[in-house]
């Protein structure tokens, strides 16, 4: 992106951000527009790219003003792909002109026979879009210049999944209609649309969108690019002719917020190939409608008023059509039936928040992140909540997938509950005793029957002072409904005042789903590809053995004569004071890295010489032996069990820190023996790989998935 462009970008925001987004209302302060601190800072800078689709299909009388109206945005970060369902008029000649004129930022993708539907040319949309947001502007209208300007900036909320904005309704020839968006929507609302807002997205629905579709036309919405499974596990959505858009709002919006402005217009165009008027009278409009409120069950904890309210809507359009439906011998409960709504609200599954201490380093921090994306691939709802415990790290950041929207801690008084409500969690799940306490505290220790408090115990209780750990439960135990510990460790503190409850604790194990490893070439590093490496990624605090490992690989060097190199990943005070020192030219300092199995899978072995009192269930030690690298690793928590197969043999060496210290010259011997001794080396790979197995990622959500419906009474054993 050159210079002049970036420059444009940042104008266009500022002049954005001014103009009063960042006082936009809500009835609860977190629901209302929050845009990243990462974003608002001095040093932040929001320009993100945006994939303009434009779906055709024999309409040439109107691309030329639509094109012109995306070519002439005044937000200049976007690309535009050009679809034409074989088309039988002079669409393609259009589309490939525009496509020559502006073809630094156009791609074109032409049908050789048609589709059947438009939603398959929105899901092919979906599916070739690279950028995280999306712009389906349909080829017969069209909209304000300042369009993408507008509605952009409204991302930088990154709870925000949907942006849309308001609608003038037009006729064939562009003219205003006598029919308008306020009319269409004033049997809602004679007031709301007349306002900017940002609200969640499931109180949205509650009140407005699953009542009725509150978004005409989806040229006026720009969306966070998502992961349609879950919306095509209802195959009939692709054969949708009416009401296809409405579902796919409710998928997109899910878990999130809906922002609307009324400073930009789309302007939607009425012909008579769009017209809904024709099908009142036909099953199908009813059938599609019933759909919709299934798909509303399904997705979103709302009241019996609001599908009531859906009911009464489609069924005035029954009444009023109802000679012709009679005729054909059908009635209204025949095509909209209640059962069938009432069984889909069955079925849906919570909507969680997983509650992160921050986008920071460590297993508490990241063990959310991949949870949260294993439970959303699955059709959850998932909302997550960042603590903001610490400084963002960017690369921690960017391992939540994109579609999950994000709610940044900004007020430390925050009404909890109000939040809940209004964005209709199910469950709270919490990974760090700060974060536990203040959700607890700000429901003052009462949560109504209907949300649950789930704590994952990452060994943070059970390494805390006794004070410390007395106050915090005094406000944190009455509030949680199930606690999940993953060492038998992170009871011992429970137990000690009578606290532990076996039906309210549950023994579930960490996972991480099977990578796609990449290992990073040794000749990055300056280091020979004969050289035997050992690989360390963990916080970069004292009480991770740090200087340890490299007192360890000293001494084994010595003791063997072989070049052995040592791999130092991570961020911390540590990290810091060693970059400032002369460390040996054996030892590579390389930071915090997104991956870290793809350098393991570049080292011989990997290290953790942990003495921090939480050390539980390490992920570090997960990542090595997904790599197939055996480890050298402390004997605490559930190390031993990590490693250990069902034939008591070990994926590495356990190290006896049983008086606090790590015993330098027994482990450079143990590392001695991998480096000099093939066999034993071979032996050890393969008993990691083989251990990999125990740690799926699907197993561990499945566990989960049980806590999050039914206590669970009995032990986890971690092998299956």
């Amino acid at each position: 992106m050159g210079i002049a462009t970036k420059q444009r970008i940042r104008h266009v925001l500022l002049k954005t951000m001014s103009s009063g987004y960042r006082a936009i209302s809500s009835d609860s302060e977190q629901s209302a527009f929050q845009p990243s601190v990462r974003f608002t800072s001095e040093a932040g800078f929001f320009a993100p790219q945006v994939t303009v689709v434009v779906p055709n299909y024999n309409h040439a009388p109107y691309l030329r003003q639509r094109l012109d109206s995306i070519y002439g945005q005044t937000y200049p970060n976007f690309q535009v792909l050009l679809l034409d369902d074989f088309s039988t008029d002079d669409s393609r000649s259009i589309l490939e002109e525009y496509a020559e004129k502006h073809r630094h930022i156009t791609t074109t993708i032409f049908n050789q026979q048609n589709s059947g539907g438009v939603f398959r040319q929105w899901l092919r949309a979906i599916q070739l879009a690279e950028t995280e947001l999306i712009w389906i502007a349909e080829s017969d209208d069209y909209c304000d210049l300042n369009f993408l300007e507008t509605l952009v900036p409204f991302f930088m909320d990154e709870a925000v999944k949907l942006a849309y904005s308001h609608s003038v309704f037009v006729t064939e020839q562009g003219k205003p209609a006598l029919f308008r968006f306020e009319d269409y929507l004033g049997e809602l609302s004679t007031v709301k649309w007349r306002q900017t807002y940002v609200a969640a997205a499931h109180a949205e629905v509650v009140d407005f969108l699953g009542r009725k579709n509150t978004i005409p036309n989806v040229s006026s919405a720009v969306f966070r690019k998502f992961d349609p499974a879950f919306l095509l596990a209802e195959s009939d959505w692709l054969e949708m002719k009416i009401c296809g858009d409405w579902v796919f709002y409710l998928h997109a919006a899910r878990g999130g917020k809906i922002a609307y402005t009324v400073d930009v217009h789309n302007y939607y165009r009425f012909h008579a190939d769009n017209s809904s008027v024709k099908t009142y009278a036909t099953p199908v409009y009813y059938r599609e409608h019933e759909r919709v409120a299934i798909e509303i069950a399904r997705l979103y904890r709302v009241p019996v008023e609001t599908l009531a309210a859906h009911k009464y809507f489609v069924k005035q359009f029954f009444d009023q059509n109802a000679f012709e439906l009679r005729a054909l011998g059908i009635e209204f409960e025949a095509l909209y039936d209640d059962e069938r709504i009432r069984e889909a609200t069955e079925k849906r599954l919570p909507h969680i928040m997983m509650a992160s201490f921050a986008f920071a380093s460590g297993g508490g921090e990241i063990f959310p992140i991949r949870l949260a994306n294993a439970l959303a691939q699955r059709g959850y709802a998932v909302t997550f909540f960042d603590f903001r415990g610490e400084p963002i790290n960017f690369l921690v950041r960017e391992m939540l997938k994109p579609d999950i929207p994000v709610i940044e801690l900004t007020n430390r008084f925050l009404d909890v509950d109000s939040m809940i409500d209004s964005f209709g969690i199910d469950i709270i799940h919490s990974h760090h005793a700060s974060v536990d306490q203040f959700l607890a505290v700000s429901s003052l220790g009462q949560r109504r029957s209907n949300v649950t408090h789930i704590v994952t115990l990452h060994g943070m209780y059970d390494d805390m002072q006794r004070d410390i750990f007395d106050r915090t439960l005094q406000d944190v135990y009455p509030a949680v409904s199930r606690w999940v510990y993953i060492s038998d460790k992170n009871l011992i503190p429970f137990k000690q005042r009578n606290l532990y409850r076996e039906e309210r604790f549950i023994k579930i194990p960490n996972g991480m789903s099977a990578p796609n490893i990449q290992a990073v070439q040794r000749s990055v590093f300056g280091i020979e590809d004969n050289a035997f490496v050992v690989c360390v990624a963990s916080r970069a605090i004292p009480e991770k053995g740090w200087r340890e490992a490299i007192e360890v690989i000293r001494e084994a060097r010595s003791l063997s004569g072989v070049d052995i190199q040592l791999l130092l990943l991570g961020d911390g005070v540590l990290y810091e004071t060693l970059k400032a020192e002369t460390v040996p030219a054996f030892v590579h300092l390389l930071g915090f890295v997104k991956d870290a199995v793809n350098y393991y899978a570049a080292a011989d072995v990997g290290m953790l010489l942990t003495t921090f009192g939480g050390e539980s269930f390490p992920l570090t030690i997960i990542e090595c032996l997904m790599a197939g690298r055996p480890v050298i690793a402390s004997d605490i928590g559930e190390i031993r069990n990590m490693l250990t197969n069902e034939k008591d043999l070990i994926a590495g060496y356990l190290v006896d820190i049983s008086d606090g210290k790590i015993p330098i010259e027994a482990t450079a011997y143990q590392v001695v023996e991998l480096a000099t001794n093939p066999i034993v080396s071979s032996a050890k790979q393969a008993l990691a790989k083989e251990q990999s197995s125990c740690f799926d990622l699907g197993r561990v959500v499945d566990l989960y998935a049980s806590a999050y419906r039914y206590p669970i009474a009995t032990e986890v054993c971690l092998r299956s």
